[in-house]
């Protein structure tokens, strides 16, 4: 598989991700959302490959290696 294929398929896995964690953020007591800096925690794949974990309060780059 060429890496530009394994490339989108990350970045629709993380958009996925993503959405989940709208579906959680939005009810109740709002995990991943900040309402201090109004923003939702996201996942985003960078062009190396490489994921991120965006924090929903500092808005800083978390570093996800395999586990």
């Amino acid at each position: 598989m060429p890496t530009e294929n394994k490339l989108t398929l990350k970045q629709q896995r993380a958009e996925h991700v993503n959405q989940a964690i709208r579906i959680i953020a939005d009810p109740g007591r709002r995990f991943f959302y900040s309402q201090v800096s109004n923003r939702y925690a996201s996942m985003e794949v960078d062009q190396r490959g490489k994921i991120w974990f965006i924090d929903d309060y500092s808005g800083k780059r978390i570093f996800t290696p395999k586990a």
